[in-house]
């Protein structure tokens, strides 16, 4: 990806994303605030890409190059699972909106959700050609959203693995894809300097920006 495909990949980002993401009205900054540190979180054996809290903020998700993603309490601090996906090339890990389950994508092309409670893996998706660069859960928990290097992305069904929708259409890869906060639409962003909006149910594709 070259630097102007990512100068414009961010700026649309930051455009763009305020129309799918509903955020609190009532946030302000306080300036006497100060921050102390709660916890540091260690066992992991190589570098981290990511952290996220679950979406009720009980639990922090974190995902390594020495290929686990870990779950932890966010409260205490301690480990409560390690998920060890055996592929090589981890991207991305994502909560589904309520309890711990995960998703994880790769650069296999493999999508997966593990029962993090477990630590066990109850369902594997194939049919990306390509690397899998993020996913995100529909807002109900049913189905996964992911956006591939195969220049599509694609809707799962997390009851059985199949493919939903392909979404397709871009000269480029998809380096991410959302749903909008009724679920209706999907929003990929490519490295072909677009953003294309799609109709959920049928794929079709609405407007390209």
């Amino acid at each position: 990806m070259g630097q102007k495909t990512l100068k414009f990949y961010l700026a649309l980002s930051i455009l763009i994303l305020g129309s799918f993401i509903v955020l609190p009205r009532n946030i302000k900054a306080d300036p006497l605030v100060t921050f102390k540190e709660q916890h540091v979180l260690r066992g992991h054996q190589g570098g981290l890409y990511q952290a996220r809290f679950s979406p009720e903020g009980s639990w922090i998700l974190t995902t390594s190059e020495d290929e686990t993603v870990k779950i932890w309490d966010a409260k205490t601090g301690k480990e409560i699972n390690s998920l060890h996906d055996a592929e090589e090339g981890l991207y991305d890990a994502v909560f589904a909106p309520k309890g711990l389950r995960i998703a994880t994508v790769s650069e296999n092309s493999l999508v997966k959700v593990w029962d993090g409670t477990m630590g066990t893996e109850v369902m594997t998706a194939h049919g990306h050609e390509a690397g899998v660069y993020g996913a995100v859960f529909s807002p109900d928990g049913n189905s996964l959203l992911t956006a591939s290097d195969d220049q599509t992305a694609r809707l799962w069904d997390i009851a059985t693995g199949k493919e939903i929708m392909a979404f397709q259409g871009h000269g480029d890869s998809v380096y991410e894809a959302l749903f909008s906060p009724d679920a209706a639409r999907v929003l990929t962003l490519s490295g072909d300097q677009t953003v294309k909006i799609w109709v959920a149910k049928t794929g079709v594709e609405i407007a390209t920006l």
